[in-house]
This record gives structure tokens, sequence and C-alpha cells, in this order.
């Protein structure tokens, strides 16, 4: 489980209130960006299959969007990536890698017209 250190400040007296207001900011400075579990283990996420614990660590990351355009960037993608269970062949390889693609041009990401894309 993932802990993020909390800091408060107080910002202000309310007029009406007795007590200052306060406002708390998260401080993500301790967990650096590249601290993803794919990125600790990728051999558990190349052999992921349909493991719904893994979908679950990939659909709560910060880099899903960005990990579904470098799927469909990169030539034979396999395994989990972006929550989504890719397969080396056939109809359910095309549909992962559509699935892909919306994640990544719901994000922004401008890719190739090809649906087939990293295959």
């Amino acid at each position: 489980m993932l802990k993020i250190a909390a800091k408060v400040f107080p910002i202000a007296l309310d007029a009406n209130r007795e007590e200052p207001s306060m406002t708390t900011m998260l401080d993500q400075s301790r967990h650096p960006a590249t601290a993803t579990p794919c990125r600790s283990d990728p051999d558990r996420w190349a052999a992921g299959g349909d493991d719904p614990e893994l979908k679950a660590l990939c659909r709560g990351c910060h880099r899903r969007w960005l990990c579904a355009k470098e799927a469909l960037e990169t030539p034979g993608a396999e395994g989990m990536w972006s929550g989504v269970h890719i397969p080396s062949t056939g109809r359910p390889r095309t549909f992962a890698l559509r699935q892909l693609r919306s994640l990544a041009t719901y994000a922004g990401f401008t890719l190739p017209d090809s649906e087939r894309t990293a295959g």
C-alpha cells in the first residue's frame, strides 16, 4: 500500500469560526515518478495474463495513459500494459490494442492511424 505523507498548513482565520481553517497538501516528493510496480518487477507484468491484482495496480498508476501509448509504440508488446492484457496473437490481441488506443487518445496522445500498431 502506498503511503503519502501529509503536511498541514494554516491558511487563515475565518471570521465566523474561533479556530483557524486548515488545508492539507500532499507531499509526493518521497515517491519518485519511476517508482511503479511494473518497473520493480517487469517479469511479473510480462507474464501477467488476466491477473486481477495486476490490472488493479495498473489502473491506479499515474503512468497509465503514457503506458498505453508506449505499448502501442513497442513492436510485439505482450503482457500487462496499462491494465490491459495483450495476448501474442489473434482477435484478443486486436481488441487489446484497440483498448490501449482508446486510453492513449483519451489522454490526448497523437497516434498513427493504423489499428495494428505494435504488432
